[in-house]
């Protein structure tokens, strides 16, 4: 047998030979990892207790004691060991296992370090010198112990008979740096650097924390400063109404009297001046039937609506030749019945017994007036019928006013967004990212803070504060995203009281009137508050799912109403299909509808069928005017040139009566009077679900193809289901 042969053999039986189980080596280094770690415990505790008095090698008792060690007699032995050899030094032991054990179990790619061990006997060896040399012996318990240990006094007694104190010193203290050196691995230069690091991090704490108290107390001045301003602003305010109330009373007996004229006239515009100052505040002095404080005293009489008529002219000849007529013109401000007079003598009494035909009610100062019949007025006319009390005139579309509007503006106070605002930049430079708001964009849900980050601030750092400003907002939670086409971030805060959107509001905007599709619906506003409109002939099929209460219905209708809204009959109708009965059946009574609602299943079957059988006519009409879709067709019926080729198409047909019907076939049977604008047709489906449970392979059929090929002949599907 051949060597290769030998070989392939002995290569074979160690193939078919069943590997034996091995532990892994991060397993085996996790295990010798605890191990150290656990050694390093138990020494640092036998240390940490050591008693001098404690029976053990160097130390032996009569009888037994026992020990005083917190591992045992063990431990006792091992710290008798650890003093007696290295004396304080030996807590160098328990550190080394410790770190090494920390390394074996976190365990990480890094470069091989060469030295550390030759370093750590370099610390071991000379440490205990320089203690001994330092310290000499120290108390322990009760009893005096060398600092060093055995060890460390006899190496001081070797550098004593060879250097002196300083050289010694010197020597050791060079040992031990460069046993550190080694241990650690990190140069002198990075020691510094990290320490220049460490103190240049506390001294931006220490500046940040100042500039948060002198924030504070900038937001206490502020604070109060509102407040004192806020308190003058209330006196100010009491102090005003208690002077308009003191000038109100004072006003009666501070408006001077003016003398008549040669003639005994009084000027009119000063007597309704003087009725003007007396009625300085018309709320606090009501008018009453009784006599005012001053020199014009007012009184009320009947007057018919002839004299009341009549009364102005007459009063306006007679002012310039009569003081009792002159006297008797009212203030533009008094109503009709109400009647001046100059005085409370016997002649202001004689011309108020003169005045016209139905003369004042006699009354006296203090007296109350007697029963005061109201004036009479004729009888009104019937009112006319109101315009809406007929049928609206076909082809208009319904008035806006019918719609509830909104106010369009956000329940969210000014105040309360730049105070929120001014938190989310505080609470954002709190952890080191620095910034602006630039713009806030209340909407009806969210409000969307636009933030302005500081050069050198990374987008994911400010990402990862959702959660914290989120805490801070005292808000369920804060999505932080990028605006498109600008440099800020959006910060989307939910409002606290959600405005309610009005569909009036949306339908009365002007891009809803300007969009020139029919089959525009408003569907909401965008989270900046902008209205946001869809168009359904570039869908062109919609499907509406959601659990109960998710707004299904709401949304819907809302569909629905935009496009009674955007379109007449003669351009949109509807096919209602509601298994439920409740949700479209308030529609049934519109211009719009194809046919009634439909609440069978069998006959929303037939509903269907007919659709796709109206998709099959349209097709055919669209190929016969070679055009591709609705919008093109009606458009292209208008035009003369295809008017006239279906004529002819027409008189062909006609001329081709006794031909045989295969020759016919290829005559076009479009004919002239087909040429109508054709209707969009919307086919809505509420609670699809429901209805495939019924009747599915009625449906199912008639939905598929109408989804597939109806979109271009103007017939598109709204479907609303659970699941």
């Amino acid at each position: 047998m051949s060597i290769a042969a030998t070989a392939a053999a002995r290569a074979s039986r160690a193939a078919k030979r069943p590997e034996r189980p091995s532990l892994s080596p991060e397993k085996g280094n996790e295990l010798i990892g605890l191990v150290l770690l656990a050694a390093a415990l138990l020494l640092a505790g036998s240390f940490a207790s050591y008693h001098p008095s404690d029976p053990s090698l160097f130390h032996e008792l009569p009888q037994a004691t026992r020990s005083h060690n917190w591992i045992g007699p063990a431990g006792a032995q091992a710290a008798a060991l650890g003093f007696s050899f290295f004396g304080l030094s030996c807590f160098l032991l328990p550190l080394f296992l410790l770190v090494a054990g920390w390394r074996r179990l976190r365990r990480r790619t890094a470069a091989r370090v060469v030295g550390r061990g030759f370093g750590s006997l370099v610390l071991l060896a000379a440490l205990p010198g320089l203690v001994q040399l330092l310290l000499g012996g120290i108390p322990w318990r009760g009893e005096t112990l060398a600092a060093g240990g055995a060890f460390g006094a006899v190496l001081v007694s070797l550098l004593d008979e060879r250097l002196s104190f300083a050289g010694s010193l010197l020597a050791l203290a060079s040992a031990v740096a460069i046993g550190t050196a080694l241990v650690v691995q990190s140069t002198l230069g990075q020691l510094l650097a990290a320490w220049r690091l460490r103190l240049r991090l506390l001294w931006q704490d220490f500046v940040l924390a100042r500039a948060r108290r002198r924030e504070r107390r900038e937001k206490e001045r502020a604070r109060r400063r509102v407040i004192t301003k806020h308190l003058q602003r209330v006196v100010e305010e009491k102090q005003e109404k208690q002077r308009r109330e003191d000038v109100t009373l004072a006003a009666p007996a501070a408006v001077p009297a003016r003398r008549p004229d040669a003639a005994g006239r009084r000027d009119p515009g000063a007597v309704a001046a003087e009725l003007a100052a007396m009625t300085v505040d018309r709320l606090d002095l009501p008018l009453r039937g009784g006599v005012r404080r001053g020199e014009i005293d007012i009184a009320l009489r009947r007057a018919s609506g002839t004299e009341r008529a009549a009364s102005a002219p007459a009063g306006l000849d007679e002012a310039s030749s009569s003081p009792r007529a002159a006297a008797a013109l009212p203030p533009p401000y008094l109503a009709p019945g109400l009647v001046r007079r100059p005085g409370a003598g016997a002649a202001g009494a004689a011309a108020a017994g003169a005045s016209g035909a139905g003369g004042p009610f006699p009354r006296s100062r203090g007296a109350a007036p007697a029963a005061l019949q109201p004036p009479s007025h004729p009888h009104p006319e019937p009112q006319p019928p109101l315009p809406f009390a007929g049928a609206a005139p076909p082809g208009t579309l319904p008035p806006v006013s019918l719609l509830q509007m909104g106010d369009g503006r956000s329940a969210a106070d000014e105040a309360e967004l730049v105070r929120l605002g001014e938190t989310i930049r505080s609470r954002c430079a709190e952890f080191g990212v620095e910034g602006t708001i630039e713009a806030i964009s209340p909407g009806p849900v969210i409000t969307v803070f636009e933030f302005q980050p500081a050069p050198g601030v990374k987008v994911s750092h400010i990402v990862n504060l959702q959660d914290d400003l989120a805490l801070a907002l005292k808000a369920e939670s804060v999505r932080i995203e990028r605006l498109p086409g600008r440099s800020t971030l959006g910060l989307e805060v939910p409002n606290r009281h959600r405005s309610v959107i009005r569909l009036g509001s949306l339908l009365a905007d002007e891009r809803f009137r300007k969009v020139p599709s029919v089959l525009t619906m408003a569907l909401g506003t965008t989270i900046y508050g902008e209205p946001y409109y869809a168009d359904l002939a570039t869908m062109p099929h919609l499907l509406v799912a959601g659990a109960t209460g998710a707004g299904k219905s709401v949304g819907l209708q809302s569909m629905i109403t935009s496009l009674l809204y955007r379109a007449t009959r003669d351009e949109v109708q509807f096919i209602f299909i509601d298994p439920k009965r409740i949700e479209l059946g308030v529609y049934a009574d519109i211009p719009h509808l194809k046919a009634e609602v439909v609440v069978d299943p069998k006959k929303a079957a037939n509903a269907l069928r007919w659709a796709v059988a109206e998709m099959e006519r349209r097709y055919r009409l669209l190929a016969e005017v070679h055009v591709r879709s609705i919008a093109y067709y009606n458009r292209a019926i208008c035009d003369p040139e295809v008017r006239e080729r279906l004529a002819l198409s027409e008189e062909a047909a006609t001329d081709l009566q006794g031909v045989p019907a295969s020759a016919r076939a290829s005559a076009s049977s479009i004919t002239a009077a087909d040429l109508k604008p054709l209707p969009y047709y919307v086919v809505i489906i509420d609670e699809l679900a429901a209805l495939m449970m019924v009747s599915s392979s009625e449906v199912e059929t008639s939905i598929a193809r109408l989804a597939q090929m109806a979109r271009a002949v103007g017939i598109h599907l709204i479907v609303a289901t659970q699941r």
